[in-house]
């Protein structure tokens, strides 16, 4: 396959309007799922009863949504507004009001839940157990397990820093960093010659999926139990991501003329 030129440079050298303009088409429908998934909308109704994917946050809101919460739909209403506008000329500080007066209103009840349900986001100041400041020596090992496990099919395989796929019309990667002055690890997607980059959470109603891996955060269970549930929605996330290929190259071409 003749390989297709890298406009990485050339996108970043563009000036603030048309580089943001150029972006925002390339997660334009991840964001629509994260969207749909937000409202638990058809195909994605079945995750009302799935936790892994979601930032804790997240999944408490939407369970307050489940419940009935104006409160809580308002937050997620915002919370998608902002995603679907986050590099366009728009005001987003009505919708940070509504985010802030949720969590404001529910602070105490969001600590009990994450302690509950995300036990390795959860921080006990009278702890003195030492593994909460060691890195887990495995944390590759179970990287690399989760991600070929459920994302070999599609293609990837593991190199030196990133994980590769050529099931897309351009490379696609997985790509970490392991956070040089903390134990979380952020994870995205990178179409790396569109300079397209974005978090691997997105389609969990927009989530980040940020990974902490002390000893005491059990990465393993976290990395597998997320991975499982992106493997069932990746070929939507793969479609998404083609199309955001196809409307940024026509983009660039009419850059061109």
């Amino acid at each position: 396959m003749k390989r297709k030129p890298d406009h990485s440079k050339f996108i970043w050298d563009l000036p603030d309007k048309p580089r943001l303009e150029y972006l925002t088409l390339g997660r334009k429908r991840l964001v629509d799922i994260g969207a749909k998934v937000a409202n638990f909308e058809p195909p994605y109704d079945y995750l009302k009863n799935v936790r892994a994917g979601f930032d804790a946050e997240i999944r408490f809101m939407l369970d307050r949504c489940l419940e009935g919460s104006a409160l809580a739909c308002a937050a997620r209403d915002a919370f998608v507004f902002r995603e679907k506008n986050w590099l366009k000329a728009v005001s987003l500080e009505a919708n940070e009001i509504a985010w802030r007066d949720f969590f404001a209103a529910h602070n105490d009840e969001m600590q009990d839940y994450i302690r509950k349900d995300y036990p390795w986001r959860s921080f006990d100041p009278h702890s003195v157990d030492p593994r909460r400041f060691e890195r887990d020596p495995k944390l590759d090992e179970y990287f690399t397990a989760a991600v070929i496990e459920n994302l070999g099919a599609f293609g990837f395989r593991r190199l030196s820093r990133s994980f590769k796929s050529e099931i897309l019309s351009r490379p696609m990667e997985i790509k970490w960093d392991k956070g040089t002055w903390s134990l979380t690890m952020s994870v995205w997607l990178e179409i790396p010659s569109l300079a397209h980059h974005e978090r691997i959470g997105m389609p969990f109603a927009l989530s980040a999926a940020s990974f902490p891996h002390s000893l005491a955060a059990n990465v393993e269970r976290q990395l597998h139990a997320f991975f499982r549930e992106y493997g069932k929605i990746f070929p939507d996330v793969l479609s998404a991501m083609e199309q955001g290929i196809r409307d940024q190259e026509a983009w660039l071409a009419a850059q061109a003329t």
